[in-house]
């Protein structure tokens, strides 16, 4: 509730600001999960090892300058400790140093060796003036002691390049050259009390040029070994990274065919449960239909039969003729009835099967047909296997035997043709005729009793039913009959 009420309480304008950077946070974090995880690792790795790799460069750049200045310092002040020390042992007893030695120091720079390479030089006091230089317009000035310069009078020698602010510096920056500051105390003769500061500024050129290569190479090295690292375990990662891919987009997959085996599953369950409830239904219509078509004919023909014996006993004396020929009639009708009669049983009972084949199964039933029709079939079986379940055997049975009895009674048995053949893990069969078609084929598949228990009976087993047909092109039938339909279905 408080954070309720403070939010509430905002600005508009901040309220704003906040659903901004919230949004601009989402689509960020959006990003982010879109990149895989070596391009992640990458960004990461980068952010960490690229600053480390200026900072480690730098620290190493300046430990280089630091150990080449000190070497160099460390050189300078032995030299000048051997040769401008005893030009300043005039300040043991004085604050002065006289004009023979300041002669002296600048003869020294300007004939020796040590000339070639210093360009100027001073020489402090303790109170920070300068006592001798070969810049006469500095003597006996005084300036700020320098950090570099207090630590001279501590005893420290020190050496740094191109530091060249400080006021007393101004002809020496002017000179625009590479040059090394040294600050080297001098010390009375035979104690290590320092009487003087010594400032020389050597020419560094050279020195630049060395110091210049190997920052080069320590930056090189350490881009080298920071970019190898990178680059090894960028590869280490992007190689999980790519078999995690892998692997995801498999899981993705499988899950994607497992939803629609479920799919599947699902609209094949939906589908056996309305097949089983229209065979359910089918049954009882198709009994209701057996027992109309015994009461309407066999019973018929035999309640005739019954009525012509009452009426050969009730003329029992006129044995003649007239008594014979109703014997004959009667004979006719009976055998007329038992004729339906087994016509009807023929139609129910399935021969046995069980050790046919699918091709044999076919042969039977279109010779039964062939013989109860008195019509010839076209048979063709191709490649057919040689094993299939029982179930698919009498299904193909039943839809061949419905096909078959359909075009012997709407086409007139024109142009009967049974053909069967594999496919995709299936058996197609098609009966088709040369009659005069359907009108409606789906009409008449709901008006059918026989074409509708014949669906229900093939989609129980996840085949499928079509029809085609056109008025005056004929009717074809074909089902598609999965080959691992159920080994123990029965009729």
């Amino acid at each position: 509730m408080p954070d309720q009420i403070q939010r509430h309480t905002l600005p508009v304008a901040h309220r704003s600001v906040i659903y901004r950077l919230a949004d601009v946070a989402a689509k960020l974090k959006a990003v982010w999960r879109a990149w895989s995880l070596a391009r992640q690792f990458l960004i990461c790795a980068s952010i960490v090892l690229m600053p480390a790799m200026l900072i480690i460069g730098s620290w190493v750049s300046n430990r280089i300058e630091e150990s080449v200045a000190s070497s160099a310092g460390t050189s300078a002040a032995l030299y000048m400790e051997n040769f401008v020390e005893p030009l300043v042992q005039d300040l043991v007893k004085g604050t002065t140093i006289t004009d023979e030695n300041r002669v002296s120091l600048n003869e020294l720079l300007a004939k020796s060796s040590l000339g070639d390479s210093v360009i100027s030089f001073k020489i402090w006091s303790d109170n920070g003036t300068v006592l001798a230089s070969n810049r006469a317009d500095l003597i006996g000035r005084r300036f700020p002691p320098s950090v570099r310069l207090t630590k001279a009078r501590a005893g420290v020698a020190t050496a740094e390049f191109d530091i060249l602010k400080d006021e007393e510096n101004a002809f020496e920056k002017h000179l625009g050259l590479p040059l090394l500051e040294l600050y080297i105390p001098l010390r009375a003769r035979g104690s290590e009390k320092v009487i003087a500061v010594g400032e020389f500024y050597q020419d560094a050129r050279e020195l630049r040029n060395e110091l210049t290569r190997a920052k080069r190479w320590s930056w090189l090295i350490v881009a080298g070994v920071t970019l190898s690292m990178l680059a090894t375990l960028f590869a280490i990662v992007w190689r999980g990274s790519q078999t995690i891919e892998s692997q995801r987009k498999n899981l993705e997959k499988q899950v994607a065919e497992l939803t629609n085996l479920l799919s599947e599953n699902r609209r094949l369950r939906r589908r056996a449960q309305g097949a089983s409830a229209r065979v359910t239904e089918g049954n009882e219509s198709y009994l209701r239909r057996l027992g109309a078509d015994l009461h309407d004919g066999p019973a018929q023909l035999i309640s005739l039969a019954l009525l012509r014996a009452d009426d050969s006993r009730a003329a029992g004396a006129d044995a003649g003729g007239k008594a014979g020929t109703s014997l004959t009639t009667l004979r006719s009708v009976l055998d007329r009835a038992l004729n339906e009669i087994r016509n009807i049983a023929a139609g129910l009972v399935v021969p046995e099967i069980d050790g046919l084949a699918l091709k044999e199964t076919l042969q039977t039933v279109v010779r039964r047909h062939e013989q109860l029709t008195n019509t010839r079939v076209d048979l063709r079986c191709i490649d057919l296997p040689e094993v299939v379940p029982n179930a698919l055997k009498l299904c193909a049975y039943r839809f061949v035997q419905e096909g078959l009895a359909n075009a012997h009674r709407h086409a007139g048995g024109k142009g009967q043709t049974v053909t069967a053949q594999p496919a995709e893990r299936a058996i197609v069969i098609t009966v088709s005729d040369n009659g005069d078609g359907m009108q409606d084929p789906a009409d008449n598949r709901r008006r059918s009793l026989g074409l509708s228990a014949l669906t229900d009976r093939i989609e129980s087993l996840g085949g499928t039913l079509t029809i085609d047909s056109q008025k005056g092109h004929g009717t074809k039938l074909t089902a598609r009959l999965p080959l691992f339909a159920g080994a123990h279905e029965s009729e």
